[in-house]
Order: C-alpha cells, then structure tokens, then sequence
C-alpha cells in the first residue's frame, strides 16, 4: 500500500489504485483483485480483497519505502498528444515532383 489508494505490486514495477485502499495506513500489505484494464489509458483497476497480517524486517521496510515514494511518481496517468496537422501533412502530396513532356 502506497498512498491516496495506490498500490504496489510486489516483484512487478506495477501501481495502481485499488478501491478500499484509501483509508489503510501506508505500507499496509494487501491482496488485491484486479477487476479491469484500460489498454487506450494504460491504466490497471483494482479493488482490495483482504489485508495480509505479515509483519516486515524494519530494514526491508526503509526500503520499501524509498521504493514506493519513487514508484508512487510512476502511478499518474499517461497523456498521449497527437498533432492531427503533422500527420495529414505527411500523407499529402507536396507537388514537387513534375511530370517530364
């Protein structure tokens, strides 16, 4: 459990926001359904099915903890632009090439 809902898969470079994940305190260990993906967004939905009851070494959860700040920054949404007047310049013919008599 990261923060704001976020989650982390353990052994994947994956976060993503669980619903019921909210109102856990950080570094709580839970297990998660995935319930869908958006392909187009690149976004994983999630909802959380239980908390798991480990306890942590403190050394592996200073760890864990720089790991989740840096991978908390990964979770925002990813924003495509595309230029529509770049890609109908490149299909259109420039008229440039004159034909011989």
């Amino acid at each position: 459990m990261l923060r704001e809902g976020a989650v982390r898969v353990d052994g994947l470079p994956l976060v993503f926001t669980a619903v019921g994940a909210q109102s856990l305190p950080r570094g709580t260990r839970v297990r998660v359904q995935i319930t869908g993906t958006d392909l187009i967004t690149l976004e994983v939905h999630g909802r959380v099915l239980s908390q798991l009851d480990m306890s942590v070494p403190a050394a592996q959860s200073a760890t864990e903890a720089e790991e989740e700040e840096d991978a908390a920054g990964l979770a925002a949404p990813i924003s495509v632009a595309v230029d529509s007047e770049d890609a109908q310049a490149a299909t259109e013919p420039t008229g440039t090439d004159e034909q011989a008599s």
